[in-house]
């Protein structure tokens, strides 16, 4: 029989079959934010995205809503998915927005005109707001369950956010929020979903690097890639990681260094160096191809101080691997000005 491999608060298991996996769901252990591998898929889908769920996770969503959490383990209480916080944040059970969400025909709408897909919903009390994306990052506050926050950002399983009522940025769990867009039905979740998950959606390709000659305490590396942005928006805000490694395979090195610039939608662009201005003290500075050629459009001259692949000064002196990944990225929403270097 088919098994469906099911990933819930960092736990990951498998069922026989699609039945299962609805009851699972109408009993609440199983959540729409929840991650599942279908039968022969190497990608992972929320349980919303599956549309023979939807009946079931709206079933559990009403009782949900009429018991107020009452009977439910810690696992579905805390995270709230589609549960009681909903209650203070739209003053309507989470039944009734996930029924208005499903009835909603434009991308575009707000739901009940204080939520919109675009914004993110904390589901527990308490959760940390820190001043960095890993666990052992400084706190900067608990926020409130409820607590709506604007997507900026995001790294491995981190948003950048900041709360829409304003103030500082920080970060924040990906399991610690509800992205708004995953209550809506596929045209909603095909829009939105690379604006929560970029990762998904940018790649490096063609990547190589070459050391320079004649370091002596240092090792002056060139690499060379090209990104690949799938996604239907502008990709930017880039930090990229170099790793270098020995021959038998151990890490040596890490380095992380930004991109300035955009990845345009539905396309590619290299990346390159582009060396200060002559008796400048600045630092160099990297820029994708294609922000080099529009800002060459005010500049003719810039192309002249910009060499292909991006340089990047590692401590480690001889080493005999590299790879490029992608450390921390934005989408850039309609209607927002990407930054262009």
């Amino acid at each position: 029989m088919a098994r469906w491999l099911i990933n819930r608060n960092d736990t990951q298991f498998a069922v026989s079959g699609l039945a299962e996996l609805q009851e699972l769901a109408r009993a609440g252990k199983l959540g729409a934010g929840d991650m599942i591998q279908p039968p022969g898929a190497t990608d992972w889908l929320y349980a919303s995205e599956i549309d023979e769920l939807h009946e079931a996770l709206a079933a559990s969503a009403a009782l949900e809503a009429e018991l107020g959490g009452v009977g439910r383990g810690k696992g579905s209480t805390g995270r709230m998915a589609l549960g009681a916080f909903l209650l203070t944040v739209i003053a309507g059970g989470g039944w009734f927005l996930y029924d208005v969400s499903q009835r909603l025909p434009d991308p575009n709408a707000r739901l009940l005109d204080q939520l919109s897909f675009s914004e993110i919903v904390v589901t527990e009390d308490g959760a940390p707001f820190l001043d960095g994306p890993e666990a052992t990052a400084p706190k900067r506050a608990s926020l409130a369950g409820g607590t709506v926050l604007e997507l900026l950002a995001k790294r491995g399983d981190y948003y950048r956010a900041r709360p829409r009522t304003g103030g500082a940025e920080g970060w924040v769990r990906a399991d610690e929020v509800l992205p708004m867009y995953r209550m809506g039905g596929g045209t909603v979740i095909e829009k939105y979903d690379p604006l929560f998950n970029p990762d998904r959606y940018l790649e490096v390709m063609n990547a190589s690097w070459m050391q320079l000659p004649d370091q002596k305490d240092s090792s002056l590396s060139v690499f060379q890639f090209m990104l690949r942005n799938t996604s239907r928006y502008d990709i930017t805000d880039l930090k990229i990681v170099a790793t270098i490694k020995d021959a038998k395979g151990h890490q040596l090195e890490t380095v992380e260094f930004p991109v300035e610039g955009i990845v345009p939608a539905q396309g590619h662009t290299m990346v390159g160096t582009l060396a200060p201005e002559p008796r400048s003290d600045a630092p160099r500075r990297l820029v994708t191809k294609i922000t080099l050629e529009q800002l060459s459009e005010a500049d003719p001259n810039i192309v002249l101080r910009y060499s292909d692949g991006v340089e990047v000064e590692m401590q480690t002196v001889e080493f005999h691997e590299a790879s490029i990944d992608i450390a921390e990225l934005r989408a850039v929403p309609d209607g927002e000005a990407p930054s262009r270097g």
